[in-house]
């Protein structure tokens, strides 16, 4: 399924499903159950976006780390190994 697709038709069923929701346990059940919702998403939210730059960050760091050491090894090799 192509993502245009998918951003279309997941509000769709999440509405579908919260109306079924209400049908069959009423209105209290559907309140908590979009609370809850709510919660849930915020706090993913709040996590990844911490969490996911920190470890983006040290992803970063090792990379520029490692791309420095092997550009020195190489200078190194160039100016004492070769005459």
């Amino acid at each position: 399924m192509k993502q245009e697709n998918m951003i279309i038709v997941l509000p769709i069923v999440g509405t579908i499903l919260i109306i079924v929701n209400y049908f069959i346990y009423g209105i209290k059940q559907t309140s908590s159950t979009i609370f809850m919702l709510s919660i849930y998403s915020l706090f993913l939210g709040s996590f990844f976006f911490t969490f996911g730059a920190w470890i983006e960050k040290e992803t970063v760091r090792g990379q520029i780390e490692s791309m420095t050491e092997n550009v020195c090894v190489y200078i190194i090799y160039l100016l004492v190994m070769k005459p």
